[in-house]
């Protein structure tokens, strides 16, 4: 059912081109004809008729879709789309969906907290390698993605090409493939590494520089690349830190000699400089990012590179390097990619609501994870002004919505904390926000307490958490007249039941109790 989507029109399924139904769509997803089979009528309608339909940004209660042949012809509430002598299939329970995209894959590896990278390089045969890929493509497909992007054998060759012959010519059963076989690394900057000097080990990519570089891409297109990888960094530093690799001139040579025939650039790219090279060199996407900064996202913006994140990469090769996943401290990686998804509320809350289950020696692997709930109070939500202020494209002079953070629209959300403090401990009971001026967090308290007084809960973490100090907002309250004006003596400005209070004093952090 690959071919559906080149019917779909763009207006209706912006999410994506391909269509899939869940759970079961996957009967109909059959393979395309090979060479010798007998091709399907394609004069044949079928109606399928689901639950509901979503058509990428709104869920259509009562609409059908009709396929003619092996393509999708119509889309709408299901009148219609009815046609005389269509075969009706009725989907009951199910959601009829865009099919997803995957913009980073390896189908050819392990996952990555499964085994070791250099011993699937090194010890696998590529038989082995392609018969595990099969498998995985199958179970892509089955997830719902209906294209991927498969950002480089690892050392497999061009069986990522073959692999995608297969698919099309429906030997197995697999997503749409986009592919860059063998990818291009700067000479002596990938791996494997750590064997004997004297020993040419084969590498995960294949090497290029200068002169060479041409020759390179123009082979690796020859091959069946759809896209030409690059690693525009690497760790290869001297401290075994990541490092730029190619120079500008060496990316720009790539680009320009893939961009002749039709191919875009891929750049893995984790350093700030690695990744402005990368974007002045003409990349499309830049893949992880990790050390990004806000002049290189800007620049991104300036020529419209994409970021491609691979949020859970760290995560997983952080375990199979060792890291025991709710068993200790994760590795700073994970702590560096985390918090740069949160506003500064969350950070203090979520420091604090660590700190507290550490000094209570709380164990959440002992307690029922339903019965331990969060209780947060907040004054003035999660919104950090400062950072809206910079990251906001219309306060940045610009006339378009475009250039805005999304994280500033996450900020509109008060009870962001409190979730927040619940995915990081792996909370499943009740998340509840409150939001009453200066007796939020003790309104939580008091919520937390009678949780546990009628046994609704068996452990809360309950307080407050806000981080109101900004320029916007301190001039804002001095302007009413609602800040103390005991500037000689900070230490004793701040007191709430004085006769002769004269305001308040605005600080930022958070308290948390563990309730139990």
């Amino acid at each position: 059912m690959r071919r559906l989507s080149r019917a779909l029109p763009r207006g209706l399924f912006r999410a994506s081109p391909l269509l899939l139904a869940l759970p079961i769509v996957l009967a109909a997803q059959a393979p395309r004809e090979g060479p010798g089979q007998q091709s399907r009528d394609i004069g044949a309608v079928t109606v399928l008729k689901p639950a509901r339909v979503f058509d990428g940004d709104t869920m259509h209660e009562r609409w059908a879709v009709r396929v003619r042949g092996d393509r999708i012809e119509a889309a709408g509430p299901a009148a219609s789309v009815a046609a005389p002598g269509a075969t009706v299939t009725e989907l009951p329970g199910t959601t009829l969906m865009p099919g997803m995209v995957e913009g980073h894959s390896h189908v050819l590896l392990h996952p990555y907290n499964e085994t070791t990278w250099n011993d699937q390089v090194l010890h696998e045969s590529l038989g082995v390698r392609v018969a595990r890929a099969t498998n995985h493509l199958r179970a892509t497909l089955l997830a719902g993605f209906t294209t991927i992007r498969d950002l480089g054998t690892e050392g497999a060759a061009y069986a990522d090409a073959e692999l995608k012959q297969a698919v099309d010519q429906g030997i197995i059963p697999g997503p749409r493939m986009l592919v860059t076989t063998r990818a291009i690394v700067a000479t002596g900057s990938y791996g494997p590494k750590g064997f004997a000097l004297e020993w040419k080990v084969p590498q995960g990519a294949e090497e290029a520089d200068g002169e060479s570089l041409v020759r390179v891409v123009r082979d690796q297109i020859g091959h069946g690349a759809d896209w030409i990888k690059i690693y525009a960094d690497y760790r290869w530093g001297a401290g075994g830190e990541a490092a730029p690799t190619f120079s500008l001139e060496e990316i720009k040579t790539i680009v320009e000699t893939a961009r002749s025939s039709g191919r875009p650039v891929v750049a893995h790219a984790s350093t700030a400089e690695g990744m402005r090279r990368a974007v002045l060199g003409g990349v499309e996407t830049i893949e992880h990012g990790d050390a990004g900064t806000p002049e290189v996202f800007k620049l991104m913006k300036e020529h419209n590179v994409a970021l491609c994140p691979t949020l859970a990469a760290g995560d997983a090769t952080s375990q199979y390097a060792g890291w025991k996943k709710g068993e200790g401290p994760e590795p700073a990686v994970i702590t560096r990619k985390r918090a740069k998804h949160m506003d500064r509320t969350s950070h203090y809350g979520v420091s604090a609501a660590r700190m507290a289950a550490d000094d209570a020696h709380f164990d959440m692997a002992k307690e029922d994870i339903d019965r331990v709930g969060v209780m947060f109070g907040t004054t003035l939500g999660v919104y950090d002004y400062d950072f809206i202020l910079a990251n906001h494209a219309l306060y940045q002079g610009e006339r378009t919505w475009d250039g805005t953070d999304p994280r500033v629209g996450l900020m509109a959300f008060p009870e962001a904390c409190a979730s927040q403090i619940s995915m990081e401990l792996g909370i499943h009971g009740p998340s509840l926000t409150f939001a009453e001026t200066c007796s939020s967090a003790l309104d939580g308290l008091g919520h937390a307490y009678k949780a546990i007084r009628y046994g609704e809960l068996d452990v809360v973490f309950a307080g407050g958490a806000q981080a109101p100090i900004s320029q916007p907002l301190v001039s804002a309250f001095c302007m009413l007249r609602g800040m103390s004006t005991h500037n000689q003596e900070p230490t004793t400005a701040s007191r709430p039941f004085d006769k002769e209070r004269d305001g308040f004093v605005m600080g930022e952090g958070a308290g948390i109790l563990v309730v139990e």
